[in-house]
Order: C-alpha cells, then structure tokens, then sequence
C-alpha cells in the first residue's frame, strides 16, 4: 500500500473516530443533563446496564428520519467502496463495481434475497418526498 493510501486512511480512521467520540460525548452530556432535570420532574425509570441501553437508544434513533438517512447513507458508501474495491482488484474500474454495489442493494437483489431487511432498510416513507419544500427545487408534483 503506498504511502499516500496509508495517510489517507489513517487520517480517515482518525477523523471518524473523533467525530464519533464527539457524538457519544455529546449524547452523554445530553443524558445526563436530561437525567439530572427529570428527576424533579418525574420518577426515573429503573437503571438498565450500558450495552441494553445503547441498543435501545440506537434502536430508537433508527426509527427517526434522520437516523434512517444517516445509516442509508453509510451502507451504501461501505458497499459501493467494497464493490469498487473488489471490481478494481479483478482489473476493472471502481465505478462499475459501484454501480453494481446500487444493484445489489436495490429492489432486484436485496428486496427478492431479504426483503424484511430491505423494507427495514430502505422504508417507503424514507424514500419518497411529502412536500416540494422536503425534495428541494427539482421536485415536480404530480398532478391527481
């Protein structure tokens, strides 16, 4: 592996590594304050060790929007890299493999293989635009 590759990746590790420490820090401080507040407000409910709480707090940010968004979006990025790898090892360009990795992830591989994970994964309501306002200036309503 070249140097260059070797940096890159390594400052590419580092960056997601102190993005997320951030986020944890940052979900915890949150935590903690909303814990320190409610307990004036409500009773707590009873404590649960860290690894049920953070898979059910990971479970709960994947039924909202944004959390859906965000792991769309690393599936997809992890499975068009591995494709694109693989595709450049057997001599061919990375973006044919990414194209495929988009096939593979489709309706026509993914949704006939496991489609429980594919409707999990890509929901109808994650995929379609309510408004003009959430699907940016490109959307063109339909007319009834």
């Amino acid at each position: 592996m070249p140097a260059t590759t070797r940096r890159a990746l390594s400052l590419y590790i580092v960056i997601t590594v102190a993005f997320g420490a951030a986020i944890a820090l940052s979900l915890q401080q949150g935590m903690a304050l909303e814990a320190r507040t409610s307990k004036w407000l409500t009773l707590s409910p009873p404590p649960i060790d860290a690894s049920s709480r953070a898979t059910s707090v990971l479970m709960e940010n994947l039924h909202h929007p944004v959390g859906l968004l965000l792991l769309q979006l690393v599936v997809i990025v992890i499975v068009a890299r591995l494709f694109g790898a693989l595709f450049q090892r057997v001599g061919q360009p990375a973006v044919i493999g990414e194209i495929v990795a988009g096939i593979v992830l489709g309706p026509s591989l993914l949704g006939a293989v496991a489609p429980g994970l594919f409707r999990f994964l890509f929901a109808p309501s994650s995929l379609s635009c309510s408004t003009s306002r959430s699907c940016g200036p490109w959307h063109l309503r339909r007319s009834s």
